[in-house]
């Protein structure tokens, strides 16, 4: 999903909608995929449709979207209209996630970030039960169905296929294209003006910008209990049933590959919970071919690898709880090296390079991440 090109619903009144039923989509039970990247913004109960077409009868629509996003346990979900459905993968509020169903004459297949999904949560090997099959030719909607099950958030690029696409078709419509990565030709203080002051200074005209790029993003973390950006809350996602839904308003991509934006030679492949595990590798190639101090915020070294450093490490204001609001001499932020293609626990590398945070009044460059 992009946050700059998605279409956003209020989950309460907005929708798109095609009356026409005459599209050329599958009907009865011939084979078929949908598929959709989505990010929900609000915890609302119930059925939220990311996309669907056919008639408001039952077994004669398909549909997929999010189901109980006021629980502890929000999911996705496929099936047919009026159909006992199969909901699974937990999904998390505020991030993207990507959702297909698999359509044929036996069964349907409900996917979540490339992976199989069963009853029970993510797993290898099983569909979710399907109903007979009986779609007709009916309008399309998107972000809702029927006026009604209103998604709540953003909705991105929406496909849907005459035939069933394989697990690896899939796979690769959740590795989306290469992105780039850059070192901000400025230096800042510890004073960003927050997480939103960070992301406009990576597309402010920085002369290290790549030309024709999209929006970018500051590969930083922010402190206190109004936490705005972070990649993990336990060591790599390691949470048995949390992974990528620990981050918040975080940077990286799930299985994307991110280019040195200085020569495009490749950096690193985000893993599936959207970071990289230094435990086992070094990146490729640095970010940048000049050693500078870059400000992250990012834990390493002390267990909680990808966590909020809690020194605290990003330039709190008194009172605040805001990280990244002061270059005042009391505070401390976390900083990396950009020439540094390894982070070892010592620490020293590409996101936390010292045990000790360092003084909020020196300016520091940031890494700025393709969206």
């Amino acid at each position: 999903g992009a946050a700059a090109k998605a279409y956003h619903f209020n989950g309460v009144s907005n929708s798109m909608f095609n009356s026409s039923v005459t599209l050329p989509l599958s009907t009865g039970n011939a084979n078929r995929t949908m598929c959709f990247w989505g990010r929900a913004d609000q915890a609302i109960a119930g059925v939220r449709i990311g996309v669907a077409y056919g008639n408001s009868s039952i077994n004669q629509a398909s549909q997929i979207g999010f189901n109980s996003m006021d629980t502890n346990a929000p999911s996705t979900l496929g099936c047919a209209y009026g159909a006992p459905c199969s909901p699974a993968g937990y999904i998390h509020q505020n991030t993207w996630h990507h959702v297909c169903m698999v359509v044929n004459a036996l069964n349907a297949q409900l996917y979540l970030n490339g992976g199989l999904l069963d009853t029970n949560g993510p797993s290898a090997g099983t569909t979710v039960s399907a109903a007979t099959w009986n779609t007709q030719a009916g309008p399309i909607e998107v972000g809702s169905f029927s006026g009604n099950y209103r998604f709540p958030g953003d909705l991105d690029d929406i496909r849907i296929y005459n035939r069933a696409l394989s697990t690896a078709e899939i796979q690769a419509l959740v590795q989306q294209p290469n992105k780039k990565i850059y070192v901000t030709n400025s230096a800042y203080n510890g004073n960003l003006a927050g997480i939103s002051g960070a992301d406009a200074k990576c597309n402010s005209g920085d002369a290290n910008k790549p030309g024709g790029a999209g929006n970018f993003k500051a590969m930083l973390t922010d402190s206190g209990s109004n936490t705005l950006r972070r990649a993990c809350t336990t060591s790599y996602c390691g949470g048995t049933t949390t992974g990528i839904s620990e981050g918040i308003d975080w940077v990286l991509r799930p299985n994307t590959t991110y280019l040195r934006a200085l020569d495009g030679l490749p950096v690193f492949t985000a893993n599936y919970n959207g970071i990289f595990d230094f435990s086992t590798n070094n990146f490729t190639n640095a970010i940048h071919t000049t050693s500078f101090q870059v400000w992250t915020g990012i834990n390493f070294g002390v267990g909680g690898e990808w966590t909020i450093d809690g020194g605290p490490g990003q330039c709190g204001s008194s009172g605040t709880n805001i990280g990244w609001m002061s270059s005042a001499g009391p505070y401390n932020g976390v900083y990396g090296n950009s020439s540094a293609a390894a982070q070892t626990t010592t620490p020293a590398g590409v996101l936390y390079n010292g045990f000790e945070t360092a003084a909020c009044t020196v300016a520091r460059r940031l890494y700025c991440v393709e969206q």
